[in-house]
């Protein structure tokens, strides 16, 4: 990426949903964005502020959505907010934005707004019971998985890797 980024290359990161990282967090894909092209080359070859913009801006850039990406007058209200008055970010306030990448794992928002209506607040989804959701989820996985063995013999928690 260090490569592509320095030729001109437009770079996006993006989630679209459990299958991308096992987790559809936006924050952990930048992590290892970050963490996975520093190996092989310099520690300043991925810093904090290319993986925001790759996040945001070259999102943005690549879906033709000039309107997203940015916070300034005349584009979406789209905002995630973070607290960083933690023990995990002890010491790190110099760069909140690499205090949220290096720092963090598992970072949630505690606020995130769309399109101007605020999704999440104090870290929970509005207007969701999410552990009801988490309870469905995990009816429908373990049927999946059941279905699964029944079809293959191969027991989920007995195959390799």
């Amino acid at each position: 990426m260090p490569q592509l980024l320095e030729a001109g290359v437009n770079v996006a990161l993006a989630v679209d949903g459990s299958a991308s990282n096992d987790a559809s967090s936006m924050t952990r894909e930048m992590q290892l964005a970050l963490l996975v092209h520093r190996v092989g080359t310099n520690v300043g070859a991925m810093p904090a502020q290319r993986v925001l913009h790759m996040a945001t801006r070259g999102g943005a850039k690549l879906l033709g959505r000039p309107e997203i990406g940015r916070l300034e007058p005349g584009a979406a209200a789209d905002l995630a907010v973070f607290r960083l008055d933690r023990v995990d970010f002890a010491g790190a306030m110099h760069d909140p934005a690499s205090a949220i990448l290096y720092c963090g794992s598992g970072v949630r928002a505690d606020y995130t707004i769309v399109a101007g209506r605020v999704l999440v607040e104090g870290g929970r989804l509005i207007g969701i019971d999410e552990e009801r959701l988490f309870h469905r989820a995990n009816e429908i996985a373990a049927r999946l998985v059941g279905q699964a063995e029944r079809t293959t013999g191969v027991s989920y928690l007995d195959a390799p890797g």
